[in-house]
């Protein structure tokens, strides 16, 4: 996760001059398909994207809809369907023995 959320910070402010804040103690949120929040700094201080949401909850979590998802790579990607269709950032980063947003999701 620290790869993920090191990435989502690059590419933030490479590409929108956007400081996110990586939470210490990452927690995830049943209202965002217990996927992780993570916020911009500073004086636009909003909500940034969702890091990770289970794609089988997806459907109970219809805020997603008008949220960026946050994901590891295009195999997660896939994971979901045409819901979030245009909204998904992925990060192209291996796996590394991890689960995938599916089986996370399940473990929650």
């Amino acid at each position: 996760m620290e790869e993920l959320f090191a990435a989502v910070a690059e590419r933030a402010w490479r590409e929108e001059q956007l400081r996110v804040e990586i939470p210490e103690k990452p927690g995830m949120a049943a209202h965002f398909a217990y996927g992780i929040p993570v916020y911009s700094r500073g004086r636009h201080h909003a909500l940034y994207g969702i890091v990770r949401p289970c794609p089988e909850l997806v459907s109970l979590s219809p805020q997603l809809a008008y949220q960026r998802v946050l994901v590891r790579n295009a195999q997660e990607m896939r994971e979901f369907d045409e819901t979030l269709a245009g909204r998904i950032t992925h990060y192209d980063l291996c796996e590394h023995e991890q689960p995938s947003v599916t089986e996370a999701g399940r473990h929650a």
